[in-house]
């Protein structure tokens, strides 16, 4: 997608260009469960390798970064580069790698363990993503990434302007994003259902109501998805350190 394009499609749904890629991602979810009648499965597989690719691709992007970082202990950024040539594609930088494997490995430590924690809670398969729609919606979710990552650290050489800090915020931000999510928007969400359905409508199972499936999956996906979309640059930051 062309920057003007971009920028039409952020205006006119009025959400900043970068977050467009969480956008498309909950638009796809909220189609797969009105529309494919998608259950808790698809939907935490679709989560999950929108966060494992995000952080991957990003990690990435941060290797090849050229600027130094000016924060915290500077004076060891403002050694030589030394960057290392591969044939088309940009230098990798050797001082970035120890800070992306460092900053991953403390990011991956917890999304493992959601993932770890998901999978068993919900006896999740594979099986769940050999679907049209929903391999049509991993496609869109990690092309909606790669055209981010590209945009924001590859095209006209913008890795020369960047520093790995800049790729790792973003790379782990869904991450962080996780962890809020989790603890101001699941929780509350999962305890007003409990409270209305027991309480309430005196039923145990949403299946005992018409749509009830859908209804409550949509529940949970659009104010998950509102909450990320304002959990945007300027209100959610990243601690790393260097």
């Amino acid at each position: 997608m062309s920057r003007r394009a971009e920028d039409a499609v952020a205006d006119t749904l009025g959400v900043p260009r970068d977050e467009l890629s969480v956008l498309v991602t909950h638009l796809c979810l909220v189609v797969g469960i009105v529309f494919f009648r998608w259950s808790i499965d698809e939907l935490i597989l679709v989560y999950l390798i929108d966060i494992g690719v995000t952080v991957l691709l990003f990690a990435t992007a941060a290797l090849f970064a050229a600027r130094p970082i000016d924060d915290g202990e500077a004076d060891k950024w403002r050694e030589a580069p030394n960057p290392i040539e591969f044939p088309l594609l940009p230098p990798l930088y050797r001082r970035n790698v120890r800070l992306v494997v460092r900053q991953l490995f403390n990011g991956a430590g917890f999304f493992c363990f959601f993932a770890w924690a998901a999978v068993s809670m919900f006896d999740l398969r594979l099986s769940s993503l050999s679907s049209l729609p929903v391999v049509l919606t991993v496609v869109a979710v990690c092309g909606s990434q790669a055209a981010q990552v590209w945009r924001q650290f590859l095209r006209d050489g913008s890795y020369r302007d960047r520093s790995p800090a800049d790729a790792l915020e973003v790379a782990l931000r869904p991450v962080g994003r996780l962890l809020v999510v989790a603890l101001y928007v699941i929780a509350p969400i999962t305890v007003v259902y409990g409270f209305t359905m027991i309480l309430l409508l005196d039923v145990e199972s949403t299946s005992a109501l018409p749509y009830g499936d859908t209804l409550i999956l949509l529940m949970y996906v659009v104010p998950i998805g509102a909450a990320s979309v304002w959990l945007r640059n300027d209100r959610f930051e990243m601690g790393l350190s260097y």
